[in-house]
């Protein structure tokens, strides 16, 4: 997607929001800001993130803004009448059943680090 949308990624943080220990306020300071420069973060609606998840998706933007990063919210994707997300994904791949993983989030693309 990032490809796509003619925009080049220095590289990938993979963030699973359960694993996410510090403080909300820390995590984007920390990670987002410090560690990774970013200048947009795509998030779905219901992202929370880090201590207990209780940052949301209004407290990233407002984050967002006193930090110089732009938050983009990603609606909910539906494939074959039901909503995609990464949960089910690994669910299914786990269960060895790999013909969905692919299907809902499209073709590959390469970020250019």
């Amino acid at each position: 997607m990032v490809q796509r949308a003619g925009h080049r990624s220095r590289g990938h943080h993979a963030l699973h929001p359960r694993t996410l220990t510090p403080l909300s306020e820390e995590f984007v300071e920390q990670i987002l800001v410090r560690d990774l420069h970013v200048r947009t973060v795509l998030v779905g609606e219901n992202f929370h993130f880090g201590h207990k998840q209780a940052g949301n998706v209004r407290l990233l933007k407002e984050l967002g803004s006193k930090n110089g990063f732009a938050v983009v919210v990603i609606p909910p994707v539906q494939y074959h009448g039901e909503v995609v997300s990464s949960t089910i994904i690994r669910r299914e791949i786990a269960e060895g059943d790999v013909s969905h993983g692919r299907a809902p989030s499209g073709p590959a693309v390469r970020a250019d680090r």
